[in-house]
Order: C-alpha cells, then sequence, then structure tokens
C-alpha cells in the first residue's frame, strides 16, 4: 500500500474523530440544558448539582481532546506537506473522495 492511500485514510479517520468530538460537545451542551431547565420546571434548585458539575467536566475534557486533535491535524498535514503526501489548500482536498481509501 503506498503513502498515498495511507493519508487518505489518516485524513479521512481524522475528519471522523473531529465531527465526533462536535457531536459529543453538542450533546453534552444539550445534556447540561435539559438539566437545568428540569430544575427550572421542578423548582428544584440544586438538584444533581454534582451531576451538572460532572457534565461540565466533561465537557472541558471534550474542549481539550478537540485542541489536541487540532494539534496533531496541523502535524499531520504538515508532514504531508513535507513528504509530498498531501496537496497546498484545502484539508481534506475539496472534491476528494476520502471513502475510497477505505
Amino acid at each position: 500500500m503506498n503513502s498515498t492511500v495511507h493519508a487518505m485514510r489518516i485524513a479521512r479517520q481524522l475528519a471522523e474523530c473531529e465531527q465526533t468530538a462536535d457531536i459529543l460537545m453538542s450533546g453534552t451542551a444539550k445534556l447540561l440544558a435539559e438539566m437545568a431547565n428540569a430544575r427550572v420546571a421542578c423548582d428544584s434548585f440544586g438538584t444533581g448539582q454534582r451531576a451538572i458539575s460532572r457534565i461540565v467536566d466533561a465537557q472541558r475534557a471534550l474542549a481539550g481532546m478537540q485542541s489536541d486533535l487540532m494539534r496533531a491535524h496541523a502535524d499531520l498535514l504538515k508532514i504531508g506537506q513535507e513528504r509530498g503526501d498531501m496537496l497546498d489548500g484545502d484539508c481534506p482536498p475539496r472534491g476528494q473522495d476520502l471513502s475510497i481509501a477505505a
């Protein structure tokens, strides 16, 4: 298998990880809002505060993970450009079907 196929697979998997991180961040935000709305609607101030704090901690960890993925993305892009495995410009390149490297 040549390096271009590996580069395409890595690009596809990295994009999937980045999208999954966004989905998780969105999901935890919705969960947190629902928990806060439930407290307001049920006149239950303070109920579930420890659980809410844990969700906030999870969001903080997700934000850190997203930052690490972005740094890894930048590192991989630089490696690909140095090796000539990745074209300059959009990452992943527009119109390139990354699924063919599956």
